[in-house]
């Protein structure tokens, strides 16, 4: 009779203990979190060059919630020669807004073939064709431009070299939503 009692208490002992990961139930939700991307200007280039050169991209007159900063964001690229079009990619950082955007077209004599930029910001982007380069991008004086070749070429004037083609500031505002 002692056996069958304790083998009763053992019994009820198990089935009377269930470990604590048994009882409960754990309710899992899957938490989703939007997380919003930073907005980030973005030129792409599709290009012919004649010439290795490297090629800067200036971000300046930077602005961050509404507080205006000194300095520049400079992205230099490598373009090499190629008879098929290649790309070169200038991508600024963060939610900036940069006031002036420049291209500078290297130290040296170039002929620069631009098929089309793609500039995009946020949900927006615009594609240039290389023919209306002119019309988004002033030149100065070291720097020619053909819209029918679509070709741009670098010149040296009184001994310097300082080509650049800067984004006009009526697309800035456009572009950036600031009018």
């Amino acid at each position: 009779m002692k056996n069958v009692l304790v083998a009763l208490l053992f019994c009820f002992a198990l089935l009377g203990c269930k470990p604590e990961e048994a009882t409960k139930k754990e309710d899992t939700k899957t938490i989703v979190n939007e997380v919003k991307k930073p907005s980030k200007l973005v030129i792409l280039m599709d290009y012919k060059v004649d010439k290795a050169q490297k090629v800067q991209c200036v971000f300046s007159n930077i602005e961050l919630a509404n507080n205006k900063q000194n300095g520049a964001f400079v992205i230099t690229e490598t373009l090499a020669p190629s008879s098929d079009f290649s790309k070169a990619k200038f991508e600024m950082f963060g939610d900036y807004v940069a006031l002036k955007v420049q291209l500078r077209l290297g130290n040296a004599p170039i002929k620069l073939q631009v098929n089309k930029m793609v500039l995009s910001y946020e949900d927006k982007e615009v594609i240039v064709s290389g023919k209306d380069i002119n019309k988004y991008f002033a030149p100065n004086k070291h720097v020619k431009y053909d819209p029918a070749t679509q070709t741009i070429e670098t010149v040296t004037v009184k001994g310097k070299h300082q080509p650049i083609l800067t984004l006009r500031q009526g697309f800035i505002n456009r572009l950036f939503s600031l009018i």
